[in-house]
């Protein structure tokens, strides 16, 4: 996908998305969320962490009758 394709899907020019990959400017939340929204699910989670949002109220928020996820437990912490 060139820059210009995908400014053009995510609503941004193509020079945004030229000083987000020169490492100039970072995404707005918004822009990290769109990101998320077009990749894969596994690396949606980055861009939509980068965008500020907490996995544990996303699915709760998207999936409310959902089993919250279970945290892993440290070794040898006795927890």
């Amino acid at each position: 996908m060139t820059q210009t394709e995908l400014a053009d899907r995510l609503g941004v020019t193509a020079m945004t998305v030229s000083r987000w990959e020169r490492g100039l400017v970072e995404p707005t939340a918004s822009g990290y969320i769109a990101l998320g929204n077009m990749a894969d699910v596994k690396e949606s989670w980055y861009f939509w962490k980068r965008a500020g949002l907490n996995e544990a109220q996303v699915r709760k928020t998207f999936f409310p009758s959902a089993k919250p996820v279970p945290k892993a437990k440290a070794k040898g912490m006795g927890l």
